[in-house]
């Protein structure tokens, strides 16, 4: 965040998962191979956490046709702050994970849902997201861009 600070809006290479229950049916899927993965790698699941360090390849099926791939990297990190209940607090820093420092008279507004999962961004009013109803978000506000092995595959509005 310190890189795009009062300048511009992002989306980090990272999901939140909440819970393995979502109100879309297509984010299960993701769901369930995150947990898988994390389980992997850490043992017990304990939500919500932060995942980063993935690459996301195709798959066939009848989600997203994504499958999450971990790099050497990944890592799931446990943090309250992901958890619905701190949706709407105000911020102005954040923490070595990127995440929000709380205040009452913060300049910016976290907004986090209550369940499931969602992709984390900042968005262009520098309010930090990990709300969206799915994986899918393609707005005014952003693109979805999907990348092969470097090369722009394809673009969404």
């Amino acid at each position: 965040m310190v890189m795009v600070e009062d300048n511009f809006y992002t989306d980090a290479p990272a999901l939140v998962l909440r819970s393995t229950n979502d109100f879309h049916d297509r984010n299960l899927l993701v769901i369930d191979q995150l947990v898988k993965l994390v389980e992997e790698k850490n043992g017990k699941v304990k939500f919500p956490l932060l995942i980063t360090g993935f690459d996301v390849k195709a798959k066939s099926d009848d989600g997203y046709g994504i499958k999450i791939v971990p790099r050497d990297d990944f890592q799931a990190v446990f943090d309250e702050r992901l958890s619905g209940k701190y949706d709407c607090k105000r911020f102005s820093g954040v923490d070595e994970l990127g995440l929000p420092k709380f205040e009452y008279n913060g300049k910016r507004k976290w907004h986090a849902k209550g369940m499931g999962v969602s992709g984390f961004y900042l968005g262009s009013y520098l309010g930090l997201y990990s709300m969206d109803e799915d994986l899918a978000l393609s707005s005014g506000e952003g693109r979805i861009v999907l990348v092969r092995d470097g090369n722009l595959e394809g673009m969404l509005r």
